[in-house]
């Protein structure tokens, strides 16, 4: 199996590895601190903005649609209701948006980095070997179990069986034996061809390793790297601003 396979980035302005890496941790960082909504929004339009730098227009369409959906939800629908029901709703909707901008930066990465980017870049900021081998593998391993559930599907397709939410619903045990079990089949298997494959490449060679994929920092990178900084520092410092306003108010 190719370890190294990917598609070419299609990107108007390429970033560096470190720079989606850096902007994942201060998402992270950000959002579960319990950002303010303006932060939150920022941190949303900032994600949508590096999907149409991929030219994944209707993604980035989706993602603002997706979370003005959410926030109109949690405004207007959820004081509506009472009771259980939307103490659950509120509770999705809560835990969708905290996930959100975690799930479509990894998405970001995984979709616009090869797995040679990402070594140079771990290489780059010298990480040790025994770290980079898992995360390489880790890295190509997630969008190969895409591509084999998506066989799988196509499989079950064939012959005459869907896989849907309503099945799951209706028959779980079906679903489990038809969909999961192939897919753990095929897990062990392919996490060991990615680990096979990886080792065969030298990666665990201590020895210094030339590369033909250069990863250097450009503008584009120094201004996302800023935006990350600046957002940890507004995630720190919203509470004080919030008690200087309300004593502003009582003045």
């Amino acid at each position: 199996m190719e370890l190294l396979a990917s598609q070419a980035s299609r990107a108007f302005v390429p970033l560096d590895p470190r720079t989606k890496l850096a902007l994942m941790f201060a998402t992270c960082f950000t959002i579960f601190r319990v950002a303010p909504l303006p932060l939150e929004a920022g941190v949303i339009v900032v994600i949508a903005l590096l999907f149409v730098n991929e030219r994944r227009f209707g993604a980035a369409l989706g993602i603002a649609l997706v979370f003005a959906a959410l926030v109109s939800f949690d405004w207007y629908l959820v004081p509506l209701l009472h009771g259980l029901f939307a103490t659950v709703l509120l509770a999705v909707i809560r835990c969708v948006r905290l996930f959100m901008p975690l799930l479509l930066c990894g998405n970001l990465m995984m979709r616009s980095t090869t797995v040679s980017q990402f070594i140079a870049a771990m290489r780059k900021m010298h990480v040790p070997a025994k770290l980079v081998i898992p995360l390489s593998v880790v890295f190509r391993f997630i969008p190969t179990i895409k591509e084999e559930w998506d066989s799988i599907r196509a499989a079950m397709r064939f012959r005459g069986i869907e896989v849907s939410a309503v099945r799951v619903v209706r028959s779980p045990l079906q679903t489990l034996e038809y969909a999961l079990v192939p897919l753990l089949m095929s897990t062990a298997t392919i996490a060991n061809e990615l680990a096979a494959a990886s080792l065969s490449r030298g990666l665990d060679s201590e020895t210094r390793r030339s590369s033909l994929t250069e990863v250097r920092l450009s503008a584009a990178d120094c201004l996302l790297l800023a935006l990350c900084a600046l957002f940890i520092v507004l995630s720190f410092a919203e509470p004080s601003i919030g008690r200087w306003l309300s004593l502003g108010q009582m003045g």
